[in-house]
């Protein structure tokens, strides 16, 4: 009796389940995007260039990172204003360049686009980083941007 309990009670205990991703497709990433970036388009078109400042390195140093002005140029550039963009972060310019090969390549699917895009993304990636913080150190050494701490120290 008591071996058919331990029998029919090690069948009735279920077997646990490994931990398995969330399937999420492409199209739902997409749609996501999509949404998030026509958002952050409507949220720019309303926005104006005195907010909180949100940026933890510039509440703590009193200095710009590297991006900070792109939110704003980003909006500038959306309402169409190219100066204004340029004069809050040259970057967003660069940036906003390279986003329609980007974009279109990852909504349209092509895979021989995709192949030389993400081939090539260790060199993308590099010279975006280059070119950030290039314009960073040149608005610094411009006196365009303050410096991150009192020159007096």
């Amino acid at each position: 009796m008591d071996s058919q309990l331990s029998t029919v009670a090690a069948a009735a205990t279920p077997e646990p389940q490994q931990d398995q991703p969330l399937p999420i497709s492409m199209a739902s990433i997409r749609w996501a995007a999509a949404a998030g970036l026509a958002l952050f388009g409507v949220l720019s078109l309303l926005s104006t260039d005195d907010g909180p400042v949100l940026c933890p390195y510039r509440r703590c140093t009193g200095g710009y990172c590297p991006g900070c002005g792109l939110t704003r140029a980003g909006g500038h550039l959306l309402r169409g204003q190219l100066a204004a963009s340029w004069a809050q972060h040259p970057y967003m310019v660069f940036l906003a360049a390279q986003l329609p090969i980007a974009g279109l390549s990852w909504i349209i699917g092509s895979a021989k686009l995709k192949a030389r895009l993400f081939g090539a993304k260790g060199k993308i990636l590099a010279f975006n980083t280059v070119l950030l913080l290039g314009i960073w150190v040149f608005r610094l050494a411009s006196g365009e941007i303050p410096l991150p701490f009192p020159s007096h120290w």
